[in-house]
């Protein structure tokens, strides 16, 4: 009999593994437990990721995808997750401090505070 999947595994799986298909890298957070959200990058190395990279989480009230800086962002519902990660994540550079806004505009991602994330 198998065991059964993990919170982290049922709720980052499918994304996990979109992202690595594409070519691009995933790790959860904290690296050491999964915790909560998932990094995604475009490079790894010997010591972790790097390039572009963000992290994106599932909370009750849906998926956000946050910059380090950080600013967060819901992504609605009616939008693939995966397909915002990989879009931006194709698009080099560097680590964001935010989104472009032609992603910001093209996903409807809306801003919120860290309060509201925390509480989401």
């Amino acid at each position: 009999m198998s065991e059964a999947p993990s919170k982290f595994e049922r709720d980052y799986g499918a994304l996990k593994q979109a992202v690595e298909a594409k070519g691009f890298f995933t790790t959860p957070q904290p690296i050491k437990q999964p915790g909560d959200r998932l990094v995604v990058a475009s490079e790894r190395f010997a010591q972790g990721l790097r390039g572009v990279s963000f992290l994106i989480a599932r909370r009750d009230t849906g998926w956000y995808v946050a910059a380090w800086l950080p600013r967060i962002y819901r992504i609605p519902e009616d939008c693939l997750v995966d397909a915002v990660a990989v879009e931006v994540l194709q698009s080099g550079g560097g680590t964001p401090y935010d989104f472009s806004e032609s992603v910001k505009s093209k996903y409807g991602l809306v801003e919120v505070s860290d309060a509201d994330f925390d509480c989401a």
